[in-house]
């Protein structure tokens, strides 16, 4: 134990300042090797999405099966991929209400779980949670209740309504009314435009 003393008469351990730099430096090397980690899934998974394996985009809010009793969506908040084996794969999901995350894999060949190759098969995540578009409209007499539009649906678009296309995701446009993202380009899904749907 090397020890030395101030003139204010305070006494400091030089071993221990050594061990407390030392914990320091392995602390912001596990963060920094947990942040590259973090950002090669991102970046990969992103490959895995182009790829036709992860086809569910970021965001997408999910429905778990009606036997596990929860109601509340979920969201899709990033892919994972098992650094030390590439044929591991799935999404991550939370849910914002309960603050709690889960990861649903979609291959992983220890368990003998595979993915169906096409996007479509993808839509029902091996059958325990559902893509949903938006809150269900209510089933009163006056309003209209929609089927739901899932990732992976086909579509007929184009002039004559002819030309197939695939459903990849959702979103809004400019005057707040939704949009399909599809294989052939983004398509509208309503023709006339709603009024209480617009941004005041």
């Amino acid at each position: 134990m090397r020890l030395i003393q101030f003139f204010e008469g305070d006494v400091v351990d030089l071993d221990q300042v050594k061990q407390q730099r030392r914990r320091a430096d392995i602390r912001s090397h596990i963060l920094r090797t947990l942040a590259n980690m973090d950002n090669e899934m991102d970046q990969r998974g992103q490959e895995y999405s182009k790829a036709g394996k992860l086809p569910i985009p970021l965001g997408t809010r999910m429905l778990p099966s009606p036997r596990s009793g929860d109601t509340n969506p979920w969201t899709v908040v990033s892919y994972y991929i098992d650094p030390r084996n590439p044929d591991r794969y799935g999404y991550v999901l939370r849910n914002p209400e309960k603050d709690e995350t889960y990861t649903q894999m979609v291959n992983d060949p220890k368990v003998g779980m595979k993915a169906t190759p096409g996007a479509t098969k993808h839509t029902r995540i091996h059958g325990f949670w559902k893509p949903m578009i938006a809150r269900d409209v209510d089933e009163d007499e006056d309003s209209l209740k929609l089927d739901d539009v899932e990732v992976g649906d086909e579509v007929k678009v184009g002039r004559f309504k002819n030309s197939k296309a695939i459903v990849k995701g959702f979103k809004k446009d400019d005057h707040n009314q939704p949009v399909l993202k599809t294989t052939k380009g983004d398509q509208k899904l309503f023709k006339p435009r709603i009024s209480k749907l617009e941004k005041t």
